[in-house]
């Protein structure tokens, strides 16, 4: 599963928010334009290594550090969980599992 497919897992539309996926395109140019685009934030994950990801956060307002730490972890955790299928270990994958 590629990075941008884990994303798109944990990231789900809900009523409250819509999120919108690209892979191309210059973050500032996004930052810059966020009420023509009809933006509210934008949210940047690169690959830093082979198995993590940096996760950065803007906003038209102020960014809740802890929403920022609760979507860096949980992509990094599923990038971590991708990692370790693609050892297929049946034991190792029985333990992570439960």
């Amino acid at each position: 599963m590629t990075l941008q497919a884990l994303v798109r897992k944990f990231l789900k539309t809900r009523s409250i928010h819509c999120f919108t996926f690209r892979r191309e395109g210059n973050p500032e140019d996004y930052k810059k334009d966020f009420d023509t685009r009809n933006l509210h934030a934008l949210c940047v994950i690169e690959p830093v290594e082979e198995n993590s990801v940096e996760v950065r956060m803007y906003s038209t307002g102020p960014v809740d550090q802890d929403i920022q730490r609760y979507i860096s972890r949980q992509i990094s955790y599923e990038v971590e969980q991708q990692r370790l299928q693609s050892y297929n270990i049946p034991r190792l994958r029985k333990s992570w599992m439960t």
